[in-house]
């Protein structure tokens, strides 16, 4: 069986699902762990990472001006450092997020009933995945993904928009897999 995949268009639901998936990746061994779980925006993580640097920051530099002591001032300077460096990577994701959706690639899977094979070409770059159904733990259906979780991180994962569902459905349907899947649509 073939599913083709259709570019991306550079819309708000393509950012979406690129942050989405990349907050997926980052809390990977937590999924692992529980697969039932709300999936967290990458750029969701750093703004709270942001917000906890920034809060203690200013608590710190307030202690510090009231008691002008050098602890507080490390203190400070650290979460300060903190906060420049929570700020770059949410910048930086972003930036790579919004270059991942103004990309133009061509996917397709091939199924059949031993392995799914994930190919991807942009321009002359191709990428091929080839996942046994035996190292898939979970098929993961969140807002704006699907996600083909492995069950050891050494294994490839790939993701698919959630425009696709219905064509995964019928394709884990016709090989007798949807005990594999696992839907989190209802926690949104």
């Amino acid at each position: 069986m073939k599913i083709e995949f259709e570019k991306c268009s550079g819309t708000k639901e393509d950012f979406k699902f690129f942050n989405e998936i990349y907050g997926i990746d980052m809390l990977r061994k937590k999924f692992l762990d529980n697969p039932s779980r709300k999936a967290v925006p990458i750029l969701t993580k750093y703004v709270q990472y942001f917000l906890f640097c920034l809060l203690f920051f200013i608590i710190f530099l307030f202690l510090y001006l009231n008691e002008k002591s050098v602890l507080y001032l490390i203190v400070t300077i650290f979460y300060g450092i903190l906060v420049v460096l929570s700020l770059t990577f949410y910048i930086a994701i972003k930036f790579v997020i919004k270059s991942r959706v103004k990309e133009q690639v061509d996917s397709v899977i091939n199924v059949d009933n031993e392995k799914i094979i994930y190919s991807s070409k942009k321009n002359n770059d191709s990428r091929k995945i080839t996942i046994l159904w035996d190292s898939i733990q979970y098929v993961l259906v969140n807002k704006h993904s699907i996600y083909f979780f492995p069950k050891t991180k050494e294994t490839s994962s790939f993701a698919c928009s959630i425009d696709n569902k219905d064509k995964i459905i019928k394709m884990l349907d016709k090989f007798d897999k949807n005990d594999l899947i696992v839907d989190n649509t209802s926690l949104y």
